[in-house]
């Protein structure tokens, strides 16, 4: 199995592709760019990257045959066989897929073989996109089906995993919001109370304060109103007297005595 990730120009591979194409006995990655120049034919180039252009583009099926040159100078004949997937954490298009033998070259091209892997090919790509599993591969085909429906299962499990960790990631976020907001209301709840308190502590000392004033202000005046009123009754009384002191000596003149 192979797997090309056009945004960032890489190409990773199996094991047994790794072996198909001359690159070793281990599964590695490389750029997409050094990968065509050092293992895919100078003449077969131009045509294996318009069909990866194509099936990237218009998201379809990739298929592609062509050749490669290992590092003894032997050319292996090869059929590529993809198409585009996007995992549900990176919505970026990857092409993924995997190589047989062109036994058809050495033979004459059996059309009749070629056109049975095609549709097996493309049957198992869509049933490994559907359930993980690439169940839809031919298991006759040097048994690489069988390997590519354990990695099928590999992949459906990793996307799996992906999802629920999505999932469990938005139910985190949700229940923190939930919390933030909780804490929030009682926060708010809380300054609220205080403000109010603090509100009413100085309304009722503003209220305390009016009536003090106005208390204040009563006694001042019935104190003023009392003082008033004892000085006007002095007054009063004293004049009261003056009169009674000057009617009584009207009423009685003094007289002299003529001694002589």
């Amino acid at each position: 199995m192979w797997e090309l990730d056009p945004h960032n120009d890489t190409v990773a591979f199996d094991a047994v592709t790794a072996r198909l194409i001359g690159a070793g006995e281990v599964a590695g990655h490389s750029t997409v760019s050094g990968h065509l120049a050092e293992l895919v034919h100078p003449d077969d180039r131009a045509q294996v990257t318009s069909a990866l252009q194509e099936a990237v583009s218009n998201e379809t099926a990739y298929r592609v045959r062509f050749r490669v040159r290992s590092a003894t100078g032997a050319i292996t004949h090869l059929i590529s066989h993809g198409r585009v997937l996007r995992k549900p954490s990176d919505p970026s298009p990857r092409l993924t897929g995997y190589l047989t033998i062109d036994r058809g070259v050495d033979r004459g091209v059996d059309r009749g073989v070629d056109r049975g892997v095609d549709r097996g090919v493309d049957r198992g790509v869509d049933r490994g996109v559907d359930r993980g599993v690439d169940r839809g591969v031919d298991r006759g085909v040097d048994r690489g089906v069988d390997r590519g429906v354990d990695r099928g299962v590999d992949r459906g499990v990793d996307r799996g995993v992906d999802r629920g960790v999505d999932r469990g990631v938005d139910r985190g976020v949700d229940r923190g919001v939930d919390r933030g907001v909780d804490r929030g209301v009682d926060r708010g709840v809380d300054r609220g109370v205080d403000r109010g308190v603090d509100r009413g502590v100085d309304r009722g000392v503003d209220r305390g304060v009016d009536r003090g004033v106005d208390r204040g202000v009563d006694r001042g005046v019935d104190r003023g109103v009392d003082r008033g009123v004892d000085r006007g009754v002095d007054r009063g009384v004293d004049r009261g007297v003056d009169r009674g002191v000057d009617r009584d000596e009207g009423a009685h003149p003094h007289t002299t005595t003529d001694l002589t």
